[in-house]
C-alpha cells in the first residue's frame, strides 16, 4: 500500500563545477523521480549564481516503501529543462533513506556523474504524520519563546512556516487545522503585546 513521505531538500554542496564545460554560472535545481520514470514528481527552484544552493524545499511524496527515488541535482540552460544537463544524481530505496533519516536530521547524500562524486544533496525523508509532528513542535517552541520574551514577528512567522511548509494542499490545512489553537493563542498574545506598547 503506498504511504505518504514528506521530503525536504534543504541544500547542495561540495559540487564540482567545471567552468570550461559549464561556461556560466550556476543555475541549479534539483529534481525527484520514482521507481525510474524520466517525470519528475518534483521539482526544486532554481537557485542562481552559487555552488551551495539552500531551497528549504519541502514536498510530498506517495509511494511504496519498496520505491526506488531518484535525486538529480540540474543546471538549467537557456533550453527547455527536461534538456538540462545533469550535473549529478543519486538512486536511493525509500525504506534506506527512510532509515537513515529515522533520527530526523538532515543527512548528506552524495551525487555522481559518469562515476565520480560531484557534489551533495542535503535532504530528510519523514512519514508526512512525523513531519506533521515535528512541525507542531516547532510551532509549540516558538509560542513558548513567544510569550516568555515578548513579541517577535521573525519567530511569529517561522512558526506560520512551520505549519505551512507542506506543498500538499491538503496535508498544509490538516496541519493547519489540527494546530489552530495555538494560532489563535499567538494572536492574542501578540494583540496583548501590541495593547501593552499602546500604552
Amino acid at each position: 500500500m503506498a504511504e505518504n513521505y514528506s521530503l525536504l531538500i534543504e541544500s547542495a554542496d561540495q559540487i564540482v563545477w567545471d567552468s570550461c564545460m559549464w561556461h556560466r554560472k550556476p543555475k541549479l535545481y534539483a529534481t525527484v523521480t520514482l521507481d525510474l520514470d524520466d517525470n519528475p514528481v518534483s521539482q526544486t527552484p532554481v537557485f542562481k549564481r552559487s555552488l551551495e544552493p539552500k531551497w528549504n524545499f519541502n514536498s510530498n511524496l506517495l509511494c511504496h516503501l519498496t520505491s526506488t527515488i531518484t535525486l538529480q541535482l540540474h543546471h538549467h540552460t537557456f533550453f527547455s529543462r527536461p534538456d538540462d544537463p545533469v550535473v549529478g544524481q543519486c538512486r536511493i530505496g525509500i525504506k534506506e533513506l527512510l532509515d537513515q533519516c529515522s533520527s530526523g536530521k538532515v543527512i548528506h547524500l552524495e551525487i555522481k556523474a559518469d562515476g565520480n562524486v560531484s557534489g551533495r544533496l542535503s535532504v530528510l525523508l519523514e512519514e508526512s504524520k512525523v513531519a506533521a509532528g515535528r512541525a507542531k513542535g516547532r510551532m509549540e517552541s516558538a509560542l513558548v519563546t513567544l510569550t516568555t520574551t515578548g513579541p517577535n514577528l521573525d519567530r511569529i512567522t517561522a512558526a506560520v512556516e512551520a505549519g505551512g511548509s507542506h506543498n500538499d494542499l491538503a496535508t498544509a490545512l490538516g496541519t493547519c487545522l489540527d494546530h489552530i489553537d495555538i494560532v489563535v493563542k499567538m494572536g492574542d498574545k501578540l494583540a496583548q503585546a501590541c495593547d501593552n506598547l499602546l500604552e
